[in-house]
């Protein structure tokens, strides 16, 4: 989901693109993570789809669309960066924790275990913090199991935590919802792709 609007005469229309699967009207979908079962649903039918302001039949994978959806709670609505699903789906969920390969971007600093930071997954993002560093290659060194840090150009697998959880998904079932970016004092530090959650 890239935008949540309130359109005169439509009702509540959510943007985005489409990364797997295919959309139709009148399916049933819910929204991720935003969608917690029986405590705070975030449910609804796809009434229209829209595709550069023409109605479509269906989404597929790379379309860019708008969604009428009809029977949402305006109590807990949709946010940008939340995932629509299909309701039989229940694979896709909110997640807090999760381990990524990552790659430290030259201009950063050492990221030490502990290390707060901004967590963007595709429109989605979180405070989050680095909880554990499984393994680590530097350059010129090889590879180090349970460093302290890790050094700039250097790869690593870390267990990430977020404050908020986001919608995301491990890089053999979907890439495109697996591709993670982290950010600290406002500078990029570290991007990569989710492996375990």
């Amino acid at each position: 989901v890239e935008g949540v609007y309130k359109v005169k005469g439509l009702g509540d229309v959510l943007s985005g693109r489409v990364e797997q699967g295919v959309l139709k009207p009148g399916e049933a979908v819910m929204i991720a993570p935003t969608h917690v079962p029986k405590v705070n649903p975030c449910e609804a039918s796809a009434f229209t789809i829209e595709m550069q302001h023409q109605p479509v039949e269906k989404a597929l994978p790379g379309d860019i669309v708008s969604v009428n959806l009809k029977g949402l709670e305006h109590t807990n609505m949709p946010r940008a960066g939340d995932v629509l699903v299909h309701q039989k789906d229940t694979q896709l969920t909110g997640t807090k924790t999760f381990d990524a390969n990552l790659y430290v971007l030259p201009l950063s600093d050492e990221i030490r275990v502990g290390t707060s930071l901004i967590v963007l997954m595709r429109c989605g993002r979180a405070a989050g913090k680095v909880s554990a560093i499984k393994w680590k290659i530097a350059p010129g060194e090889g590879r180090t199991e349970n460093p302290e840090s890790i050094e700039r150009r250097g790869a690593a697998c870390c267990t990430i935590e977020l404050e908020t959880a986001l919608a995301c998904d491990t890089r053999n079932v979907c890439e495109p919802t697996s591709r993670v970016a982290f950010m600290a004092n406002d500078q990029p530090v570290m991007f990569g792709s989710i492996m375990f959650k």
